[in-house]
């Protein structure tokens, strides 16, 4: 099966590096100063609120530090799957500062990660079950535009009055 990314409209043809640093510091500028009422909010009704949003991009930014990792480490490399739903049902955690600082130091090692992806490694080829043949090339595209999607969540929380 071919690769799709679900957030091409969001990323295009701009640098993937590039939207990691700038989620790195738009993702907690965002949700800066908030309470815990705030994190409580949701962008739209029944709808996750914004520590959901913020805990599941956490669980992103570990998964797929992994996969980054086994896919440039293991030429045969098979991704496990994994289901976010699941995973957001099984954990309670609402803490959205602590949440948010565990992301970003997490992202801050993944980013240096894709740094040193140069060249002809962002075409290394891994398997997906539910994707198919990926490169790296492709897991930045997805995850860098499912950053964008959820800062876009999170911009409309904020933006909604209190």
């Amino acid at each position: 099966m071919p690769f799709t990314n679900p957030y091409e409209h969001l990323v295009g043809d701009r640098d993937l590096v590039g939207i990691f640093v700038e989620t790195l510091d738009a993702i907690p500028a965002a949700v800066r100063g908030w309470s815990s009422a705030q994190f409580s909010r949701t962008y739209e009704q029944g709808k996750w609120p914004a520590h959901r949003i913020l805990l599941h991009i956490l669980h992103v930014e570990m998964i797929d530090g992994v996969r980054l990792r086994m896919a440039r480490s293991d030429p045969r490399y098979v991704v496990q799957a994994f289901d976010p739903e699941a995973w957001m049902a099984s954990e309670s955690l609402t803490d959205g500062p602590a949440i948010v600082s565990a992301w970003t130091g997490l992202r801050a090692i993944n980013l240096t990660l894709w740094r040193e992806v140069q060249g002809e490694a962002w075409d290394r080829p891994f398997q997906h079950p539910a994707c198919g043949d990926m490169t790296l090339r492709n897991l930045a595209q997805i995850w860098s535009g499912h950053d964008l999607h959820h800062l876009a969540q999170l911009r409309q929380i904020a933006a909604r009055p209190v």
